[in-house]
Formats: C-alpha cells, sequence, structure tokens
C-alpha cells in the first residue's frame, strides 16, 4: 500500500514587493513636494533599481556574473568619485545598483527552486511503514522553518526602520553613504520572502499598485505648479491630491484593462501611442508643409 503526497500550487506573486514599490512612490513623492521635510525622499528612486531584476529571466546564465560584476564595480567606482549632480543624474553612475538586485534575484531564484525540490521530491510514493519516520522528520523540519522565518522577519523589521529613519530624517545624508546603504537594505528585503504586516499591508499594496501611473502622472502636475505657484504648501499639497486622485483612476479604468490584453492588443496600443506621439512632436512641421503644398497647388 502506497501513499501519494501531493504538494499544493504557490502563488508566485509577493504582496511585500508591491509594498516595497509603495513605500518607494511615497518617498518620491515626499520629496518632490516637501523637499523641506523630506530631503532624502529622493532614495525612493533606488526602490526600482533592485526590483527590475525580479523579472529578469535573461540573467539566469552564470557567464555573465562577470560581467555584470565588473560593470557594476566601475559604475559604483565613477559614482562614488563623481560630484552629486554627475553621480545623481547619470546614468552609467546608477548602473552599479543593478548588481544588488541581480544578486538578490539570483538568490530568491536559487531558494524558489531549492523549495520545489522538495516539495516534488514530497511528492514522490513512499511506503507505509515509512510515513510515520517522514511525519517527525516534517515536523523537525517545520519547527526549524517556524524558526527562520521568525528571524527573517525580525530582520526584515530591523532594514525597514533603518531605511524609514532614513528617509523621514530631516537633514540629508550623503549620497555615497546614502546610496550604497539604502540599494543593499532593498535587497535584502528582497531576499528576505517572508510575510510582514507591514510592507504586506493593504494600502502600501495598492500604492505599489498604482506606482507607475502616480509616478508618471504626479511629474507634469508638480512641475506646473512648482513653477507656477513655488514654495505654495497648500496649492502643492492641493497638486499631490490631484495626482494621487488622477492615478486612481487611471489605474482602475485604464490600467487594470490594459493588463489584460492580448499580446497583439497590446502591440497595437503601443504603435499607435507611439505614431501619435511622433505627429504630435511634429505637428508644427507637418502644419507648415501641408501649407507650402497648398500654397505651390494654388
Amino acid at each position: 500500500m502506497t501513499v501519494s503526497i501531493v504538494s499544493k500550487r504557490r502563488n508566485p506573486k509577493r504582496d511585500d514587493l508591491q509594498g516595497i514599490r509603495g513605500l518607494a512612490i511615497l518617498s518620491v513623492l515626499g520629496f518632490h513636494f516637501y523637499p523641506n521635510y523630506f530631503p532624502n525622499g529622493y532614495l525612493g528612486v533606488d526602490h526600482f533599481v533592485p526590483l527590475i531584476f525580479l523579472i529578469g529571466q535573461q540573467f539566469k546564465e552564470s557567464s555573465r556574473y562577470g560581467y555584470y560584476t565588473v560593470i557594476a564595480t566601475l559604475s559604483f567606482i565613477f559614482h562614488f568619485f563623481s560630484s552629486p549632480t554627475v553621480s545623481f543624474n547619470c546614468v552609467f553612475a546608477r548602473i552599479w545598483q543593478f548588481l544588488i538586485g541581480m544578486l538578490t534575484y539570483f538568490i530568491s531564484n536559487t531558494q524558489l527552486v531549492t523549495c520545489d525540490k522538495n516539495e516534488s521530491s514530497e511528492g514522490e510514493k513512499v511506503e507505509v511503514e515509512e510515513v510515520e519516520a517522514r511525519l517527525l522528520e516534517e515536523n523537525q523540519n517545520e519547527m526549524k522553518k517556524e524558526i527562520e522565518e521568525e528571524a527573517n522577519l525580525y530582520s526584515k523589521y530591523i532594514v525597514l526602520a533603518i531605511m524609514v529613519f532614513m528617509i523621514l530624517l530631516p537633514s540629508e545624508i550623503p549620497t555615497e553613504i546614502a546610496r550604497p546603504v539604502f540599494t543593499i537594505c532593498t535587497g535584502v528585503l528582497i531576499v528576505l520572502t517572508v510575510k510582514d504586516l507591514v510592507l504586506s499591508s493593504r494600502f502600501l499594496i495598492y500604492c505599489g499598485d498604482i506606482s507607475y501611473s502616480l509616478y508618471l502622472i504626479h511629474w507634469p502636475i508638480y512641475a506646473y505648479v512648482k513653477l507656477t505657484y513655488p514654495n505654495n504648501f497648500w496649492i502643492l499639497t492641493a497638486a499631490l491630491f490631484v495626482s494621487i486622485m488622477t492615478s486612481i483612476v487611471v489605474f482602475e479604468t485604464f490600467e487594470k484593462w490594459y493588463l489584460r490584453q492580448s499580446n497583439k492588443v497590446v502591440a497595437v496600443i503601443i504603435m499607435s501611442l507611439f505614431i501619435s506621439n511622433i505627429l504630435y512632436i511634429h505637428k508644427d512641421e507637418i502644419q507648415k508643409r501641408m501649407t507650402k503644398q497648398e500654397e505651390v497647388q494654388l
């Protein structure tokens, strides 16, 4: 007589990663709209850099480790010895941050592969007389897992507290210190897959959901208000409110609809938007050419 143990299918989505995105966009908004209160809010942008590598399936090959390590090292050296303006705006000065994301991706991916192997081995048929011993071993492993998860949870809260402290600190931290520390902390949060109550909260998850729309929408509104009404706290606050509400509407209507579409529909939308942008950018030239053609015909 045999017993078959079937592993359950895991949900690959991690709410805490959405929470990291939510924390990132809130940091950026604080830095843009209230720079005097959140001078280190720009660090929120560094949240997104390591997260990019979580979707980097093309970086699995071990032969590429050395290449990315060299590029990242050169980038960090350039970042460290450059002026604050260059290190903040130059793309090459920011590439080193991708290394943290790449390492966390590989570590997380290795952990998932290990879990899959363990679960697949549990799916094999075992003899009845071995079930009792196997259950005892599973209980011991479960206890070890609980202890490890508890330690990871405390570590996650400590790292998160450090990051929040850096964001809320009223005085600006030197970028050569803040950026490496903040990026490494983000990588640690990605590696620690245990679920927590902060990053997995509904508020931060939803902020993460609308973060893409909010990041794109808030900037033109902020730039216009900042130039038109400089240093006006209440108008800036109103602009922030408008940005958030507009982003929610865009996310709930367009973005959710967009994410449900097939690749063909997405391709058509992208090409349509691309052509529309080209026509809009060159509309004056097009109008002049059309006017000249009409004059020639007359």
